[in-house]
């Protein structure tokens, strides 16, 4: 038996339960609760019994009345005005509950006046009248009726000690001239009662198992039902976060949807103040555009206006901070600004398009207040290329430009950096590649703010120039995990560089491809890529 906050609770197997000839003892609470348990099981038996007394009385009136002349009167009294009168007293109440709470008072006084009357006849009649061998079967009759209505063994020892103290009593009031008599009835009635208490003990360990088997029964239903109550609470729980979940993922999804459409219809606004590749294709022998936005709309811009006044090309690729929708935004101000300055003001030289672009930005953003001084901004490259005299300009912010030529411009006034890489076996030719370095200043407020330097030189047919954002080079893959570099994508760029610009293009993009997914081990790709290539 253990306890716990919900009161006494049975072990599958009670310890009370292993002796069959031991009585389970029971607890205070448990044996109220038996009382009710016995007295209704112990009902139905009640009501036989009386019904068998009304059965057993009829013969015994006519016995009486024949072979106890001188007792017939009083018998017959006492049968048909208390003792007949009291049975059907008792089949009433039966059904109802008073006689459930007092049962065992009830019926444990009916069943002493019951032998005490039989004993009384036994003792006052004459050995030698008949009536006295017929009081015998009434003794065990009576006796008897205990266990018929089920009366608990303490009632039924205690009722039959005070018959036999009452019994001996009235034998030795009503002493018969042979003793023998006297001792023989004693030795009848003990032996019944001996009988009827072990039939009682029986009885109570049979009645307090089975009491104490179902009580372990109720308290395993309990305890499935306490865990199916629990399990149906955790699953409504689990349902109502189901739906939760599922009305929250409906939310989302609606939401998604609605930015994914934005998002798009952003993408179709970007796209459309991006101008068209086939505008290069009119100037320059041929080109190609590698534009590989890492989410739907771009940080990197690319942007090119052609002023007739000065028969120059302006060609911009540029880098704004953030990607996504923050980049976006930076790029469509970006783009207006350009505008503003190449068309409206008819400024072509780079370094002076990004010292006017980092004003407009500074401006804009209001990045000199206090407490605004926000490094939003781009990085930017600036080309125009005089069609006419073949003039070169250029100016960067933190990005590079590349020129791929067969000229050595090593004495060249302007040239910033150069590196003699290989003869073309086929042409005999020397191909030299040379990096136009940029001023180390974004378009944005930054701790130096000089004026952007513009570097010039002159092209010829077949020169190759080569413009982009840091997006390539950072990107993460290969087989260490690591970024691409620079080094590798000069290399790249000076082996296509013979290739017509379309095959570089599907080179560039084979060549991203394997290293995001080195050993089908994808990598995310992390930044916008721009990549513009233009051969004289």
């Amino acid at each position: 038996m253990k306890n716990n906050d919900n009161g006494i609770f049975y072990e599958e197997k009670d310890k009370r339960l292993s002796s069959f000839l031991k009585i389970p003892k029971l607890t205070h609470q448990e044996e109220k609760e038996f009382e009710e348990y016995f007295n209704r099981r112990s009902i139905i038996f009640f009501r036989l019994s009386l019904v068998m007394y009304i059965l057993v009385l009829v013969p015994y009136f006519f016995l009486d009345y024949y072979n106890a002349p001188v007792t017939h009167q009083t018998v017959w009294l006492l049968r048909f005005f208390f003792f007949f009168p009291g049975i059907f007293i008792g089949l009433y109440l039966s059904y109802k509950d008073i006689i459930i709470k007092k049962y065992q008072p009830i019926v444990n006084s009916l069943n002493f006046i019951f032998n005490l009357g039989i004993i009384s006849f036994l003792v006052t009649t004459q050995p030698y009248e008949l009536a006295h061998k017929e009081y015998y079967v009434g003794i065990i009759l009576v006796m008897s009726s205990a266990l018929g209505m089920r009366i608990r063994l303490k009632f039924v020892v205690y009722n039959f000690i005070t018959i036999f103290i009452i019994y001996f009593i009235l034998a030795i009031l009503f002493i018969y001239q042979n003793k023998m008599i006297l001792i023989d009835n004693l030795y009848f009635v003990i032996t019944v009662m001996a009988a009827i208490i072990t039939s009682a003990y029986i009885l109570e360990i049979s009645y307090k198992t089975d009491f104490l088997q179902k009580k372990a029964l109720e308290h395993q239903k309990e305890k499935i039902q306490i865990q199916k109550n629990e399990i149906e609470a955790q699953r409504d729980e689990i349902e109502a976060q189901r739906n939760k979940v599922l009305s929250q993922k409906k939310a989302l999804e609606k939401i998604h949807d609605e930015l994914s459409s934005s998002i798009e219809y952003a993408r179709h606004i970007q796209e459309s103040v991006l101008p068209p590749q086939e505008n290069l294709n009119s100037f320059f022998t041929d080109s190609f555009l590698f534009f590989k936005p890492k989410n739907v709309v771009s940080g990197d811009f690319y942007w090119w206006y052609y002023n007739k006044i000065f028969k120059t090309v302006v060609i911009t690729i540029a880098d704004c901070t953030g990607h996504g929708v923050p980049g976006a935004f930076m790029s469509m101000l970006g783009i207006s600004f350009l505008r503003e300055l190449v068309i409206k003001e008819n400024l072509i030289y780079p370094g002076t398009i990004l010292d006017k672009m980092r004003k407009e930005i500074i401006s804009t953003l209001a990045q000199e207040k206090p407490g605004r001084r926000r490094k939003d901004g781009m990085d930017m490259s600036v080309v125009s290329i005089n069609i006419e005299t073949k003039e070169v300009f250029f100016a960067g912010a933190n990005n590079s430009m590349y020129f791929i030529s067969g000229r050595d411009l090593n004495k060249e006034k302007n040239k910033i950096d150069w590196t003699k890489v290989k003869i073309s076996k086929e042409e005999k030719q020397a191909v030299f590649f040379y990096e136009f370095k940029p001023d180390k200043m974004p378009i944005s407020v930054f701790t130096k703010m000089d004026d952007f330097t513009t570097h010039e030189f002159k092209i010829e047919s077949g020169d190759i120039i080569y413009l982009f954002t840091d997006g390539f080079v950072d990107q993460f893959g290969g087989p260490l995990g690591k970024k691409f570099k620079n080094k590798p994508f000069k290399e790249l760029l000076l082996n296509i560089s013979k290739s017509p610009m379309i095959k570089q293009k599907e080179v560039l993009n084979d060549t991203l491809h394997k290293w995001l997914n080195y050993n089908n081990y994808k990598q995310e790709q992390i930044d916008d890529i721009t990549i513009l290539g233009i051969r004289i």
